[in-house]
């Protein structure tokens, strides 16, 4: 309450480079989690209920369906929070420049 409009705005700023690291650690873990779950189910046969599929061709469409996954999220997030965060360093610019 007591912040100016520069200094709030600022603080926010820098505030986003927690997020995009929140984002990005988040982004990796369900990457890695997926791997690991993936290879664990090819391991103890958890994927062999009757599919005629290979594990080869399944593990490509693992790792393709994982990267879709992937890309929508950060596609999510580019849009959300990417241009929001780019409105506001936009106006932090104009204001430094009116208080110089």
């Amino acid at each position: 309450v007591n912040d100016s409009v520069k200094g709030l705005m600022g603080n926010i700023l820098k505030t986003r480079r927690t997020v995009k690291h929140y984002v990005w650690f988040n982004l990796g873990f369900f990457a890695l989690s997926w791997t690991i779950v993936s290879f664990i189910l090819f391991t103890n046969d958890g994927f062999k209920n009757g599919a005629e599929v290979s594990p080869m061709m399944l593990a490509i469409i693992l790792g393709v369906l994982l990267i879709v996954i992937l890309a929508i999220l950060l596609l999510f997030y580019r849009i959300v929070y990417g241009i929001l965060t780019r409105r506001l360093q936009k106006n932090y610019k104009e204001l430094a420049k009116i208080e110089v």
